[in-house]
């Protein structure tokens, strides 16, 4: 993958990376085993998997968890992951917000038409084998386009082993479900002593009546 800009030109991003990996450990033990758990189930071979991770309660924890998977999916196995910002709303700490490139083209641009390629949007963190899409500028109408959807998820498969799409909660906005249904597996982002038991079946029932099913859980640990 040629991104469209080198890591220097934007250091913080590593700093942000190193900084979670290391206050997080041993949490990150966990997110390197569950990189071992993905290989197996997926297979070792060269095409691309696309996993969302569905925001439910708590934009920090669902951004912390995304970046955390990402580290440790390519040190344990030594691949290049994308990160995908497809919220549609820029406000608040998503990716694009954390990483401070808000305003900066992407995802929107691409789902759009106003951009037709994925290389020329990505930039690079300072973290060896970890790229971010940004979310871009979303379009005064907020729609997404099924199949510029559809072939934007293929094109990131194509050119990265994993690719990590940071989806909003379907409960506030049902329009992240067409963007959850293009992965191969999709993982709420629950915070202990915080996310109800009835705000994730009521995210797996929305799934399931959009034809996506096996919810999985990531779950956080409460903040102290």
């Amino acid at each position: 993958m040629t991104p469209n800009t080198t890591f220097n030109d934007r250091p913080w991003y590593g700093e942000l990376l190193d900084t979670l990996v290391r206050s997080n450990e041993p949490a990150s033990r966990t997110y390197r085993y569950m990189a071992r758990l993905l290989e197996r189930e997926f297979g070792a071979d060269s095409a691309g998997r696309a996993l969302a991770l569905l925001e439910v309660d708590d934009e920090r924890s669902a951004v912390e968890s995304t970046l955390m998977l990402a580290h440790s999916l390519h040190a344990e196995l030594d691949v290049e992951v994308l990160l995908v910002d497809t919220r549609l709303k820029q406000k608040g700490r998503g990716l694009s917000a954390q990483l401070g490139l808000l305003g900066s083209p992407g995802f929107a641009e691409l789902i759009s038409g106003a951009a037709t390629s994925i290389a020329k949007c990505v930039v690079p963190t300072r973290l060896p084998g970890v790229y971010l899409l940004p979310c871009g500028v979303a379009p005064p109408s907020g729609m997404q386009d099924r199949r510029a959807l559809l072939s934007l998820v293929s094109e990131a498969r194509g050119r990265f082993r994993w690719v990590l799409l940071q989806v909003g909660s379907v409960l506030s906005d049902t329009r992240y479900l067409l963007t959850a249904m293009q992965a191969d597996a999709v993982f709420a982002v629950a915070t202990e002593q915080k996310t109800r038991m009835t705000d994730l079946e009521r995210c797996d029932e929305l799934l399931r009546d959009n034809g996506v099913g096996g919810l999985r859980v990531v779950l956080v640990g409460e903040r102290r």
